[in-house]
């Protein structure tokens, strides 16, 4: 190809060139042109293949085009002349071989097609034989059947004059007046065979895609088929028609048997097919069939260019219901900017909203796929890569939304709360939204709104798809709903605003004036009021922090403390302690406020222990000793009351070698069980009482021996 430089004559940065070809004059199809970059400074290859036209004279123009240049597009002119085709000699074979035995007579003839392979008529045929120097002669003859092409050349051998055990060589020259001749080599193996050369196979062949990197080296066999060695062993490459130098072909070592490796040296050949044939020969002499041909076939395709592929959507803007749907198209294009001549590239598509269906192949570098809207409204990018290259191009959808609906529309409230004076105000805003949840962006529904308590004034359509009305508080505090309709249907949302209460004036302390039994718990609350009796549920004084405090009473509770209030009640849980009355009050520095007073009694808990007690100095034998067993409450009140104030207490002997009379089980009167016990035998004594569960401290003394 030939090729033409492309340079930036600015300053600023040339980029996205792209290359167009208008077809001027005579049929079109001939050009092929190739950016090698799409940035300047570059260059651009421009081939020219004459094997579809006619002798003439054709004109096209390439067009260098670039957006960000002042002066695109810039245009080269392309002129092919192409003359009438001269008549060519094509023969068969180039290359015979005639082989037989002393004593096994004549070989067979042998006849070589001749053609012509070019244009015109190829007249005045004629061949001639010409022998080595020194070699014997006129043991071959040649013998046209006509001379006008096509004919044939026959080929005879005679071996009666000449030696055995060798190798005879000969040369036809096919010629013609109007054609430049063409040399057919004759071998002649009289005796044992020569050397020869065997290939396999005799052709090879590659397909490949313009660019990719080189395939595998090719390998064909190469075998002496004779006797004797066959060695010096060459390649030579002979290219068809179109690009030359894509070739590599290498024999080592030269002696066979071998290799001959074919290796491709040049990938960035324009699509197209290319021919070539390689060349075995051997230099020695006794090689009766040199050269011998391998016919080497490429096969250059297309490749997908990601810069020069589109994605294209139709339509560009569909309803956000996920249902609707838009056709995605993707056209692969080669990096001249041609649509690809046939599918079968990996292309993938991407959206980042929505779901997209399975790609259809159609042929063509067309490759086509659904986009199905999601429910939500907005713009989606639709891209996609080629043979795991991204596409520079992408497409644009919008997902918008439907008409309003009266179940996803919302109702709002600006602020959440206003004071209950008659004069505070509070925006109304309505959002139209459609089935699927999306806001709408325009306006012109009709959105009408009804307060439950205080005023509302006219409804502003902003014309954005939200509308806007003010509401005005009544002087009675309390949770304000607020209703809407859209075109007439009512909307199921609604909005929400509190008119609050005004600052606090007054505490109310309450709880359970019953009695309490000690180590029994009890729940006090104190309520933040104003003036009309709202509970004070926000602001400063909503968390205000209230004092719980004893004013009177000989009874006692534990857990009194300060508590900070929540939504303007402060609680407390309080625990009986010491039995008695109790008076409380609760107050709060800020404000400066207390309440009305709360009062119980604490009465006695159940049972927790037993105390013994009794005279510990020593009995004499006969004598009479109280004992009593009082039973206590945790706080370590005496249980004076309830059903564990009369529990049976049992008085018992735990150990000691002396002894008393009278233990036994007794019923306690109010918390105490009094027993008198009498010294028994001499010795030490260790008593206890128990009540259930419940055991008492042990008591010691000793009985003495009575007074003699």
């Amino acid at each position: 190809p030939e090729w033409v430089a492309i340079t930036n004559g600015g300053e600023a940065p040339l980029s996205d060139l792209q290359i167009a070809v208008d077809y001027v004059q005579g049929d079109a199809g001939w050009l092929t042109t190739a950016l090698a970059e799409t940035t300047a400074p570059t260059e651009v290859s421009i081939r020219a293949d004459a094997s579809n036209l006619s002798a003439g004279t054709y004109r096209a123009d390439v067009s260098v085009v670039a957006a960000s240049a002042s002066n695109s597009p810039q245009i080269i002119e392309v002129n092919f002349v192409v003359d009438e085709a001269l008549p060519v000699i094509r023969v068969q074979s180039t290359s015979v071989l005639f082989a037989v035995a002393e004593g096994e007579g004549d070989p067979p003839s042998q006849n070589v097609s001749i053609n012509n392979g070019g244009g015109g008529d190829l007249t005045g045929l004629d061949a001639r034989i010409s022998y080595a120097e020194g070699e014997p002669t006129g043991w071959l003859r040649a013998n046209l059947a006509g001379a006008i092409a096509p004919t044939d050349l026959t080929l005879r051998v005679d071996p009666s004059r000449l030696a055995s055990d060798a190798v005879y060589g000969a040369v036809v020259n096919v010629t013609s007046p109007v054609a430049e001749s063409v040399s057919i080599q004759v071998r002649f193996s009289y005796g044992a065979p020569p050397p020869t050369i065997g290939l396999d196979p005799t052709s090879v062949s590659w397909s490949i895609v313009e660019n990719d990197a080189s395939p595998e080296t090719r390998r064909v066999s190469i075998t002496n088929t004779g006797t004797g060695v066959l060695g010096d062993l060459r390649a030579v490459v002979e290219y068809g028609p179109g690009a030359n130098g894509w070739l590599r072909a290498i024999i080592d070592p030269d002696v066979a048997p071998t290799d001959l490796r074919a290796s491709l040296t040049n990938t960035a050949l324009l699509p197209g097919a290319y021919a070539a044939t390689i060349l075995v020969s051997s230099d020695s002499a006794s090689s009766t069939n040199s050269p011998q041909p391998v016919a080497v076939s490429l096969q250059v395709a297309p490749r997908a260019a990601p810069l020069t592929s589109t994605i294209t959507a139709s339509p560009t803007s569909i309803v956000a219901d996920g249902v609707e749907t838009s056709d995605i198209t993707v056209q692969l294009r080669d990096s001249r900017g041609d649509d690809m001549p046939t599918g079968g590239d990996l292309v993938r598509l991407f959206t980042t909203v929505g779901t997209l269906s399975d790609i259809q192949d159609l042929g063509g570098g067309i490759y086509t796929a659904t986009l199905t809207s999601s429910t939500t409204a907005g713009s989606t990018s639709i891209t996609g890569t080629v043979n795991d290259e991204a596409i520079t191009d992408q497409a644009v959808v919008q997902f918008i939304a439907g008409p309003a609906s009266p179940l996803t529309s919302t109702i709002t409230v600006t602020p959440s709360s206003i004071e209950a004076n008659g004069t505070s105000t509070a925006t109304i805003t309505v959002q139209l939204v459609d089935a699927n949840g999306n806001a709408l962006t325009s306006g012109g529904d009709n959105v009408g709104l009804t307060p439950s308590d205080g005023t509302i004034g006219a409804v502003t359509d902003n014309g954005n798809g939200t509308y806007t009305a003010t509401l005005t508080s009544s002087t009675t505090a309390g949770q304000v709903t607020i209703t809407g309709s859209v075109n007439g249907d009512a909307i199921l949302d609604s909005g929400a605003i509190e008119f609050v209460h005004g600052p606090a004036t007054s505490i109310e302390l309450a709880g359970s004036t019953t009695d309490l039994q000690s180590g029994a718990t009890r729940t006090l609350t104190a309520t933040l009021k104003d003036g009309a009796g709202n509970v004070v549920t926000s602001g400063t004084e909503s968390t205000a922090d209230v004092t719980f405090a004893q004013t009177t009473g000989d009874g006692s509770v534990t857990g009194l403390t300060t508590v900070a209030a929540v939504a303007g009640v402060a609680t407390l849980d309080v625990t009986g302690d010491g039995t008695g009355s109790v008076t409380l009050r609760a107050t709060t520095s800020s404000p400066s406020l207390q309440s009305n007073t709360l009062s119980f009694t604490v009465t006695s808990g159940a049972p927790a222990s037993i105390e013994l007690a009794g005279l510990t100095t020593g009995l004499q034998s006969g004598a009479t000793r109280t004992l009593t067993a009082t039973l206590k409450d945790g706080a370590g009140n005496v249980v004076t009351s309830g059903t564990g104030s009369t529990a049976n207490v049992t008085f018992a002997q735990t150990t000691g070698d002396g002894s008393v009379t009278g233990l036994t089980a007794v019923a306690a009167v109010a918390g105490v069980a009094t027993l008198d016990v009498t010294g028994n035998l001499a010795g030490s004594v260790t008593l206890r009482a128990t009540s259930g569960s419940l055991q008492s401290n042990t008591l010691s003394f000793t009985v003495t021996a009575p007074d003699e």
